[in-house]
């Protein structure tokens, strides 16, 4: 994008390795923004300037060097204005035209190689004069003309150069000098012989790889000059990317980058080295940077920085610190609780909400949409959450504005679980307590996933239907004896977050293996060819059986080596009871779990009573009352040939059943070490069984809830007050507020 200046001699310096160059200047699009904003931005972006201000730092090179440069060209970027309409008076309005009679400097590439957003069939000026183009776009927004405004980085250096002196060898098209250059054809030459073909032959470091946006294949014959080359980018089996562009700094081909060493890939003719394992082709992360051979130092343009793309709209702006309204630390404030409730409730009930005093009146319909899409932008390394929605002044019908609002704060991690929050129909509740809240229960399994298990921490993944809890009862003990998050499908397969996750907590999964609970019905067969196809060296194996009673036999069978004296029990129709126990059958004294075993509600079948023999099972819990589970399948556990006790534990509700759970294994056989509260609603189940990996590794019981907090579960909290409220959990959305309420109350939060 930058032309190249003349090469310097000097005298050499030290060089350390540093990753190589790669092109990362992203376009970022602000939408409906104020014509005070932008003015704004305007002002400040022609107001820094390089340090050497004869210096534009884009164009020709003797127009770089020249003493004849106006002000806005001193500036570290380039603004630039595009509207439909022409404009007549360019000189009174501070800008521009490129290409203009007389003048020798054409933006027009750089602006097209900046990506630059433009009006359909409109015209493009460079803004010179931030206080004359602020009365301009202010005209053109209150008579509702489309205008863009692109602020484009033109690159500099941390001391505010222009351009830097490296003594790296460069990319060319032609190494016409090979101490200070690197043909980019050798550069492409070499990714290539390390593309991995296929499975078992050929191993590489390189997934794959682009030459000129052209993806490589195994038939391509070698590149060559007649190629004319460009740019190259490769994605390399590790995950990461590397972009590299005429100009950039040279790679080193011998020796490639690892996460913790080097690693030797060519002998010093070039041949590639044999006996090199994919293993060790998969940790290969960059490649390190070559110093020119004669201590030349070169002078080089500072690579173009991002783009921010300003759409312009006659729009009031009203900023709010989300440090008033939510941390992660301290919850929600009583105002911020105001602010987002008012906001919600004004969806339910006639569209109105207070906000600094006034009163708006909006469509219900349309603020409902405006708060699910509300979007989380970044703002210079600040983040804001913004939604926009047309509203009329309450007291004033004629007064009609397209009102945004933005949370800005340091943190994007606080600013999603508002997200999460103005998306759901319940209040948010006062009080210091974690949420761990997605879009849906995929999106909440994935939340709870990252809450379990840092970066690369977790050694497989377990998969489960989201619309099939049935089939998940027994995954707990099962994941929590492969150090495994309980992520979900849906009938389409796995979505790219849960993808994504998979890759954050687990890495590469290389030689791991990934298990599905549940049929094909519950989990289709696509989840293993996405897997297969994301992680080619991952083994995937299906635990199901015929019914939800043979799947929770399977699973236990594959548990044997891991399991315990001790299993539990629950009724084919006993999600609930399962969900309740499912934290205390994946715990792991003497690191051994306890299977949870689905039965039929009348009698439990011989194989089921083979296999709790056969694994010497002298302990057996059944969850649930008559109703789940029969007194004759209690006796048919008995007859057990390893002659287990077998106890029932059980409520009259599911909400009895839980506390009965928590009173007898909270705090006596595990320590309490914080509290989960998640749904105990039929539909909603899934969000505690995700939740219970979570609540097994760190000690956390898992309290069900309903509408209200019953004065049973309420008197529980209280008497383990001092060691629950340590790590509060909300998992799920659909929690009432009135529980959480409640609970905030009752632990004193």
């Amino acid at each position: 994008m930058k032309k190249q200046i003349a090469v310097l001699m000097a005298a050499a310096t030290a060089v350390t390795t540093v990753a190589p160059a790669i092109a990362n200047a992203a376009v970022n699009e602000h939408l409906d923004v104020s014509a005070d904003t932008v003015s704004a931005k305007i002002k400040e972006a022609l107001g820094k300037q390089y340090k050497v201000i004869n210096n534009e730092g884009i164009g020709k090179d003797d127009y770089k060097k020249t003493d004849d440069i106006e002000d806005y060209q001193k500036s570290q970027y380039l603004v630039v204005l595009s509207v439909k309409d022409e404009v007549k008076d360019l000189e009174s309005n501070g800008l521009l035209k490129d290409k203009e009679a007389g003048r020798e400097l054409d933006y027009t590439q750089f602006i097209n190689d900046s990506k630059v957003k433009k009006v359909q069939g409109g015209h493009e000026y460079i803004v010179t004069d931030a206080a004359k183009a602020s009365s301009l776009i202010e005209k053109l927004v209150i008579n509702n003309k489309e205008a863009i405004v692109s602020i484009v980085d033109k690159g500099a250096t941390k001391d505010g150069e222009a351009v830097e002196i490296t003594t790296d060898k460069l990319i060319k098209k032609v190494a016409n000098d090979s101490k200070t250059e690197q043909g980019i054809v050798d550069v492409a030459n070499f990714l290539a012989e390390f593309v991995k073909v296929d499975k078992t032959n050929n191993a590489g470091f390189v997934e794959e790889l682009k030459v000129d946006d052209e993806v490589w294949t195994v038939d391509r014959a070698k590149y060559n000059a007649a190629d004319d080359i460009k740019k190259i980018e490769a994605k390399l089996t590790s995950g990461a990317v590397v972009k590299l562009e005429l100009g950039d700094k040279a790679i080193d081909l011998h020796d490639v980058m690892t996460d913790k060493t080097e690693l030797k890939v060519t002998a010093e003719d070039g041949k590639r080295l044999e006996g090199i394992e994919q293993s060790a082709y998969d940790k290969v992360t960059g490649f390190k940077n070559l110093t020119s051979e004669d201590g030349k130092r070169t002078q080089i343009d500072v690579p173009t920085g991002d783009t921010e793309v300003y759409v312009l709209k006659d729009i009031m702006t009203k900023e709010v610190k989300l440090e008033d309204v939510f941390t992660r630390d301290g919850g929600y404030t009583k105002e911020g609780a105001d602010f987002i409730n008012k906001l919600k409730n004004a969806v339910i009930e006639n569209g109105i909400f207070n906000h600094e005093g006034t009163s708006y009146k909006a469509d219900k319909a349309e603020l409902s949409e405006a708060l699910k899409n509300a979007k989380i932008v970044n703002r210079d390394g600040k983040f804001a959450l913004e939604f926009t929605v047309a509203v009329a002044d309450a007291n004033d019908a004629a007064r009609k504005i397209n009102l945004k609002i933005a949370l800005t704060g340091k943190n994007a991690t606080d600013l999603q679980v508002v997200k999460n929050d103005l998306r759901t129909p319940e209040d948010v509740v006062v009080g210091k307590f974690t949420k761990l809240i997605g879009a849906n229960r995929y999106e909440t399994a994935i939340e709870v996933s990252k809450e379990s298990f840092a970066d690369n921490e977790a050694d497989s993944v377990v998969i489960v239907g989201g619309n099939s809890v049935i089939d998940g009862l027994s995954a707990a003990p099962l994941a929590s004896s492969v150090n495994a998050p309980i992520l979900l499908a849906d009938k389409n397969g796995l979505s790219r977050n849960t993808l994504a996750e998979i890759e954050r907590a687990c890495g590469k999964l290389y030689n791991k293996t990934v298990y599905i609970v549940g049929g094909e019905s519950s989990v289709p067969a696509s989840v293993k060819k996405q897997l297969m196809e994301k992680y080619p060296n991952v083994v995937v194996e299906r635990l199901a059986g015929a019914n939800r009673f043979d799947t929770s036999l399977s699973v236990a069978k594959k548990l044997k080596d891991h399991m315990g004296s001790s299993v539990f029990a629950v009724g084919g129709d006993g999600a609930a009871d399962a969900m309740s126990i499912a934290p205390v059958a994946a715990n792991k004294p003497a690191d051994k779990v306890s299977p949870v075993l689905v039965v039929p509600k009348a009698s439990v079948s011989k194989d089921v009573r083979d296999f709790l023999g056969q694994a010497g099972v002298r302990d057996i819990v059944a969850v649930g009352g008559e109703a789940s589970i029969s007194t004759q399948a209690l006796k048919d556990l008995k007859a057990v040939a390893s002659a287990p006790t077998v106890d029932r534990i059980s409520g009259s509700n599911r909400y009895d059943t839980n506390l009965a759970i928590l009173k007898k294994y909270y705090p006596s056989n595990i320590a309490i070490k914080g509290l989960i509260v998640a749904s105990g609603a039929n539909d909603k189940l899934v969000d505690a069984q995700t939740s219970s990996v979570l609540a097994s590794k760190d000690g956390y019981p898992i309290v069900l809830a309903d509408g209200k907090l019953n004065a049973d579960q309420a008197k529980y909290l209280k008497d383990n007050k001092e060691a629950l409220n340590k790590n509060v959990n909300q998992v799920g959305g659909v929690v009432a507020a009135d529980f959480m309420k409640a609970v905030v109350d009752s632990l004193g939060l």
